[in-house]
């Protein structure tokens, strides 16, 4: 049995955000020194480090057992993926909430910032597509 591309997307995009949210992700800071800094509107690595790895336990359960994504999947990875994205549009890094925050996030941000905003997005539409029309079963 062959992985289809929906379950190659969703791996691969939950690993990419997983590992961005250990890299620098603005102003050389990684998410866990902005988290420890001074104030109290501030990020912290669990808000993208746990979905994202909730994302990348669903690709593992699909490349694992099935080798697609079931619709289940994808309506639990969309859920995930949103959070990430909103999150990304959130107050924490703009002050106010910003529906397109995370395009300034991606376009700002260093390698890590850059990691989660694709990672993110891509899951987001993986999940969406997978929603809609899951993988035939093998």
């Amino acid at each position: 049995m062959k992985m289809t591309p929906k379950t190659i997307a969703l791996s691969t995009s939950a690993l990419l955000g997983t590992i961005g949210c250990f890299l620098p992700f603005v102003a050389g800071m990684s998410l866990s020194k902005l988290s420890s800094g001074p104030g109290y509107n501030k990020p912290s690595m669990f808000m993208f480090l746990v979905p994202f790895l909730l994302l990348l336990a669903l690709g593992g359960l699909s490349a694992g057992l099935s080798k697609r994504v079931a619709r289940w999947q994808g309506i639990v990875g969309a859920l995930f993926a949103a959070i990430i994205v909103v999150f990304l549009n959130g107050a924490v890094f703009h002050g106010k909430f910003a529906p397109m925050g995370f395009l300034k996030i991606f376009s700002e941000g260093d390698i890590g910032a850059k990691l989660v905003v694709v990672g993110g997005i891509v899951a987001l539409v993986t999940c969406v597509l997978a929603a809609v029309k899951p993988d035939p079963k093998n």
